[in-house]
């Protein structure tokens, strides 16, 4: 998964930042880590997808979400004096500062969040959309822009 999110940030910048990780082994997608408050949620496979259980974060996955949980924090604090005083006096950002700061960062577009489920099992998506309903904007919040169509190229020759 390391190679996916690296290509999504590659593509469309450092601000497609994930805030799940999923937990996956040779068998399949068995839950997430959630990155910012750093637990890992098992879901049944064909479950109801509400039946998570906390548990530790496996070592598989240990030191890539430690990394990214760091990023996280480095990213949602950035330009936020506050936060950065914070972030520097204690090395991180407390759970409830970074929940807020992640809520007012997505409605700015300053972070733009990647998530993982699976539809086909229905595993995480209770996750997803509870994250999604409480940090995403309503479509009809944000204001229209409107895009100039393209115009056709002629060839000549």
């Amino acid at each position: 998964m390391s190679a996916l999110l690296d290509d999504i940030q590659d593509r469309w910048g450092r601000t497609c930042v994930p805030v799940q990780l999923p937990i996956s082994d040779a068998q399949g997608f068995h839950g997430v880590v959630d990155l910012v408050t750093m637990e890992a949620f098992y879901y049944t496979p064909g479950g109801d997808g509400r039946g998570k259980v906390t548990g530790e974060i496996p070592a598989s996955v240990a030191a890539d979400a430690k990394a990214r949980h760091e990023a996280l924090v480095e990213l949602v604090a950035e330009g936020k004096d506050e936060l950065m005083e914070e972030y520097f006096e204690k090395g991180t950002i407390p759970e409830e500062h970074l929940i807020s700061a992640l809520h007012e960062a997505i409605r700015e577009d300053r972070i733009f969040p990647v998530l993982f489920s699976s539809g086909l099992a229905n595993m995480a998506s209770t996750i997803s959309s509870t994250s999604s309903r409480s940090t995403l904007r309503h479509p009809r919040a944000r204001p229209l822009r409107r895009q100039e169509p393209e115009r056709p190229t002629r060839c000549r020759g």
